[in-house]
């Protein structure tokens, strides 16, 4: 019989990759304290970033906001780790139609990291759309927007479409969508 009580096991068990996500901090409304905690836990081991990103990827409101507030924080420390769920986060935004909070956080990920090229296409189509939707939150409009612009900065063919978005705000427009649409236009 193998005693787990001997040091040498006890610092498998306690070793970062085995620690578990208090699943408790997904609970409840969008919360700081818990969001900085469960970045703290994803950046201790891929592992653990692999596994928040499944908690946004379920949909499921209000933990999927928590998670993906965290995940946003996280991403901004390890953009390499979010590169390859890209294509599945934007995904969710496309055909789940997620609760604002997620949404305004899968597109502050990519506020600071640009989203890979063979998803670029998909993303620019879906930041165009958000940012023209009246109906969307100010938030997501305006990180749609900074999201579109660092696309048409390797795309610069696509500048065009995204101004003629965003010309109407500096009339209509939130102070802070005035505030990034002349960000945009002043780029011409």
């Amino acid at each position: 019989m193998i005693d787990i009580s001997t040091p040498f096991f006890s610092a498998i068990v306690n070793f970062p990759i085995f620690e578990k996500m208090d699943y408790k901090l997904l609970e409840g409304h969008l919360n700081k304290s818990a969001s900085l905690k469960l970045c703290k836990w994803a950046l201790k081991d891929r592992s653990h970033f692999d596994e928040l990103v499944r908690e946004v990827l379920k949909n499921e409101h209000p933990r999927s906001g928590v998670a993906s507030w965290a995940l946003s924080e996280a991403a901004r420390q390890k953009p390499e780790w979010i590169l390859k769920h890209t294509g599945k986060l934007l995904h969710l935004l496309v055909e789940k139609n997620p609760h604002h909070a997620l949404c305004r956080n899968v597109f502050r990920i990519y506020e600071a990291v640009l989203v890979p090229e063979k998803h670029q296409s998909l993303a620019f189509d879906l930041a165009i759309k958000v940012v023209a939707d009246p109906k969307r939150t100010i938030a997501e409009r305006a990180f749609a927007m900074i999201m579109g612009q660092k696309i048409t900065e390797v795309h610069p063919d696509l500048k065009r479409e995204l101004e003629m978005i965003v010309e109407p705000l500096l009339e209509n427009g939130s102070a802070g969508l005035k505030v990034r649409a002349r960000r945009i236009l002043k780029g011409r």
